[in-house]
């Protein structure tokens, strides 16, 4: 019996240190993604002008692409209740994350210009760009399928209360400079529509309906959202050209609030989810939601409302460096 119970702690640990190597290599290829587009930057490859560009196709087309690409999978066999239970968990994240990403930002007295990005930078992680990925090879496909539920909230969250939030602080620096303009309801109710949260009303129909689509339109689908994790970060790299680099090591509120982000956060949230939750590929999907970097979305919508660009680019970078080391500590720390 002692044997037995030492040989599933060996399995334990050698299942934690290759999940910490999964990790730590994920994270090392954003950062080489991030890499090629700094330099393609720096050599004049890829201007303001073909940034936005990418931007555009990455919100519009690879991202939607992304969100559909789960709910049409062949492997996509779990039950309603599995669903259900993983969009319940969803829900509630992001319900706790957006009042308590209000109460940090304020502790932390972020400049009133810049409240509306430290704002999203707490609620949004990097879950579709990093963490199937991560999902995929930790746990497996099925893991993916359950990651991607947690896109119908992130998504729906992001194209509305984001998009919101971030044209609200690009007028407050616009209010600073010249006076800012304001929104009627219509153009902000008229956005509620758009690729993003369309795409999420039919990834929760298909997901439910498993309907049998024809192999050009999986082939079509995949390749698009496969464009998405390599050029967001190369369009985060090459905003690193826009502003010194030691701008990243000297912000000491932003190297906080990133700590605070990447390391208490997913700390808190698995561990209040230990007491109720009892799947270890639940936490530990959990656990990527929360811990991933900072999501690029939340620049790219900087860039399209002609936001703190700069800025949100910086806390995208900042936490994406960084993740690399904090991602395999805390998930040692919380045992997964």
């Amino acid at each position: 019996m002692q044997e037995s119970a030492g040989g599933r702690l060996l399995l334990h640990c050698i299942h934690g240190k290759d999940n910490n190597m999964l990790l730590l290599q994920q994270m090392i290829a954003l950062f080489l993604f991030m890499m090629i587009g700094y330099f393609m930057s720096r050599k004049g490859i890829l201007d303001r002008k073909g940034e936005k560009t990418l931007s555009w196709l990455i919100l519009n087309v690879a991202n939607p692409s992304m969100i559909l690409s789960g709910s049409i999978s062949e492997q996509n066999h779990l039950s309603a209740e599995e669903l259900g239970t993983t969009l319940l968990i969803a829900v509630i994240m992001y319900v706790l994350l957006i009042p308590a990403g209000i109460a940090v930002t304020k502790c932390f007295r972020a400049p009133k210009q810049r409240e509306g990005i430290y704002h999203l930078m707490f609620i949004f992680s990097n879950i579709g760009f990093m963490g199937f990925p991560l999902a995929n090879a930790m746990y497996g496909p099925t893991a993916v399928v359950l990651a991607s539920i947690f896109t119908i909230p992130f998504n729906i969250l992001i194209y509305t209360y984001g998009m919101t939030v971030v044209e609200k602080s690009a007028a407050v620096a616009d209010a600073i400079e010249e006076g800012a303009k304001e929104q009627s309801a219509g153009s902000v109710l008229k956005k509620l529509i758009n690729p993003g949260t369309v795409c999420c009303a039919l990834a929760v129909v298909f997901t439910l309906i498993h309907p049998v689509m024809p192999t050009f339109v999986h082939t079509t689908v995949t390749n698009l959202a496969n464009l998405t994790a390599a050029l967001s970060m190369m369009v985060i790299g090459a905003s690193l050209t826009a502003f010194p680099l030691k701008e990243l090591i000297t912000d000491h509120r932003l190297i906080l609030y990133t700590l605070v982000r990447l390391i208490v956060v997913p700390v808190a949230g698995v561990s209040f989810a230990k007491l109720f939750l009892h799947s270890d590929m639940m936490l530990g999907i959990l656990f990527i939601m929360l811990a991933t970097p900072v999501a690029s979305m939340v620049a790219m919508f900087a860039q399209q409302a002609d936001g703190d660009y700069e800025f949100a680019a910086r806390g995208v970078a900042l936490s994406t460096v960084l993740s690399v080391i904090t991602m395999p500590v805390v998930s040692m720390l919380l045992g997964l």
